[in-house]
């Protein structure tokens, strides 16, 4: 408990003894015989009528010859006892009795002297320590957000040094991540990774339940619409999501792999956290690993990609698909991202990736309220520290359902194109979307305003 509280319990405990001390004091009982003071207890006792008296401190109980009861205060007289015996006109005519105070009714004299000065005291005192808190916590606060300001200012000259836009930075070039038989380039503009679910129970609403036919029909819509990247998937992430087995992954998305690499020269990428998916993915013709745990939730995932060297993406997740949305709470969001985000390419490079094969996605509607995703699109830019290309995946998701109040996938096309258009402006390299025709119209035309050498038309 702390020591603020403890003082008010003390003060509360202080005033609710000294209150008991007062109302012992005050439910005295009444004088019912004609004796209200010293002088006329003095009378009383003289003219005979008093046949008992009761002397405790400075008040005087007692009873008359009628049979009525008295009470009446009287000056400090440690004699008073001896004194009324002797005004007494018979002797054996008056019972005295003399009662002293015990330690608990001293004790309670005293705290009923001590009381209001201490209390008083008490709570000046929490008063005061109040204010001071706030006074602190007020400058705690300020110089807090100074610390964050300055911290921002900083992480946005990084961004300005680091980021992979061709012209950004006056002589940069553009960045080509080349492997086996393929290549990527960012920095001439936003290169689109198409999605492809294989499962029965894709919350956008487009799983091809394994159809591995119907996966090929839609690779060959998405190369020729302009997709750069296909991301096929066997397992749904969905929040509260049950996991699925690796054989079962492997069954829905190794035979469409397969048939879309035969015929496409697209590189396509494995949505998977497990390293015998993967690696199946591979050897069917899957050229990019795009894992949402960061390489943390199958060991031998790390150690196959390394071997393999091929690009991984790695997300930033609060959780697990089955609990990362109840309540995610961050005190920065987008700083706490940045800091796991860079703990996550050091353990990669550290198990032997090349850094040159590491893509970094924020990993939007993993773990975040809407209200976060927003402020990750805001701040999108300060992942550029990193060095890393960003990927994106905001289509279709939740913020965009919630914002626009709305389950029509022709209305959340709107959206997904806003915060597309967004992620752009803040520096996005990959945008991942289901719709690949709009949205290549969107990244050219925001290509064409954000980049300095224009879009490619």
């Amino acid at each position: 408990m702390r020591s603020h509280n403890v003082l008010l319990l003390i003060a509360i405990v202080a005033v609710t003894a000294y209150l008991v001390f007062l109302i012992g004091r005050w439910h005295e009982p009444a004088s019912e015989a004609p004796i209200y003071s010293y002088d006329a207890l003095c009378a009383a006792v003289e003219a005979g009528d008093v046949t008992e008296v009761d002397i405790r401190d400075r008040t005087v109980k007692g009873q008359v010859r009628d049979g009525r009861r008295f009470f009446v205060a009287v000056p400090p007289d440690p004699q008073l006892a001896e004194r009324l015996r002797t005004m007494a006109p018979e002797a054996g005519s008056m019972t005295i009795h003399i009662r002293h105070k015990s330690y608990l009714e001293t004790l309670l004299d005293t705290i009923g002297h001590l009381a209001i000065p201490v209390v008083l005291l008490i709570f000046f005192w929490l008063f005061i320590m109040r204010q001071q808190a706030v006074f602190f916590t007020g400058w705690a606060q300020t110089l807090r957000r100074v610390r964050l300001a300055i911290a921002r200012k900083e992480q946005e000259k990084t961004v300005v040094r680091t980021r992979t836009r061709a012209g950004e930075v006056e002589g940069e070039q553009p960045k080509v991540m080349s492997w086996a038989q393929h290549s990527l380039t960012f920095g001439t503009r936003t290169l689109i990774m198409g999605v492809i679910n294989m499962t029965p129970d894709s919350f956008a609403g487009d799983g091809l339940g394994g159809d591995a036919q119907a996966a090929l029909a839609q690779a060959r819509r998405f190369a020729a619409e302009g997709a750069d990247v296909i991301d096929v998937g066997g397992e749904s992430t969905r929040p509260a999501a049950d996991r699925v087995p690796v054989q079962e992954q492997i069954s829905r998305t190794v035979p469409a792999i397969r048939r879309i690499a035969a015929e496409i020269d697209v590189p396509i990428s494995i949505d998977t956290t497990r390293a015998a998916v993967a690696e199946a993915a591979l050897d069917a013709g899957a050229a990019i690993i795009n894992d949402i745990s960061a390489l943390r939730d199958d060991p031998e995932m790390a150690p196959l990609a390394a071997e393999r060297r091929v690009p991984v993406v790695l997300m930033h997740m609060k959780g697990t698909p089955a609990t990362m949305q109840r309540d995610p709470e961050y005190r920065d969001v987008m700083g706490e991202i940045r800091q796991f985000l860079a703990r996550r390419i050091d353990a990669a490079v550290d198990a032997g990736i090349d850094r040159e094969f590491l893509i970094v996605d924020p990993g939007i509607g993993f773990g975040k309220t809407v209200e976060h995703n927003c402020e990750i699109l805001r701040r999108l830019g300060e992942l550029h520290a990193l060095g890393r290309p960003i990927l994106v995946g905001t289509s279709r998701k939740s913020m965009i359902r919630l914002t626009l109040e709305s389950e029509d996938l022709k209305e959340l096309l709107p959206g997904t194109a806003a915060t597309i258009a967004i992620a752009i402006h803040n520096g996005a390299d990959i945008v991942r979307v289901h719709d690949v025709a709009h949205m290549r119209s969107v990244t050219r035309m925001t290509d064409a305003i954000v980049r300095r050498d224009g879009a490619d038309r």
